[in-house]
């Protein structure tokens, strides 16, 4: 059995990409051709049907013309399933290159949008910040930068996060 490398097949992509200056445009046809595989499991037995000529399957996927190449070798391969992992792959190419960051904040409780804006304010613009009500955590926060976990109390919240984005 083979295994596909989704961080490979997302690299070359993303290099593809980056070369015509198209990296959002190949992210949001990988999301919608995944969503669509997603919603309708038949799609993804279309794909992998042995009856169904390889022209066919290509005919099928002409709506995404800057993947073409991409789906023509998953196709040969037999790897088209591996397409949610390689989204995955290229999204986090597509967040290093653009300088995006994720911020998680868990809460003991519901915090306003007034303290979620607070928040946002002292985190850099290109940071995608989410929000989640964790009742397990009697108080405070825990956030998560990246790779990091900073168990805060509410006091300490905001004083952290300027630290931490200087």
């Amino acid at each position: 059995m083979k295994i596909c490398n989704s961080k490979l097949y997302s690299s070359i992509l993303f290099q593809h990409a980056s070369f015509s200056k198209q990296e959002m445009i190949f992210f949001e046809y990988l999301k919608e051709i995944c969503l669509q595989i997603k919603t309708d499991p038949l799609t993804l037995k279309f794909l992998h049907s042995p009856y169904i000529s390889k022209d066919e399957k290509l005919c099928f996927l002409k709506d995404y013309p800057v993947l073409l190449s991409l789906f023509d070798i998953l196709i040969d391969e037999k790897e088209i399933h591996f397409l949610p992992k390689i989204l995955k792959a290229y999204e986090a190419l597509l967040d290093y290159h653009l300088n995006r960051e994720e911020v998680i904040v868990q809460c003991a409780k519901p915090i306003s949008t007034k303290q979620q804006n607070e928040i946002r304010k002292k985190l850099p613009t290109s940071t995608d910040v989410q929000f989640m009500v964790m009742p397990s955590l009697l108080d405070g926060f825990r956030v998560y930068w990246d790779d990091k976990m900073l168990p805060l109390s509410s006091k300490d919240l905001l004083h952290s996060l300027s630290e931490i984005t200087r």
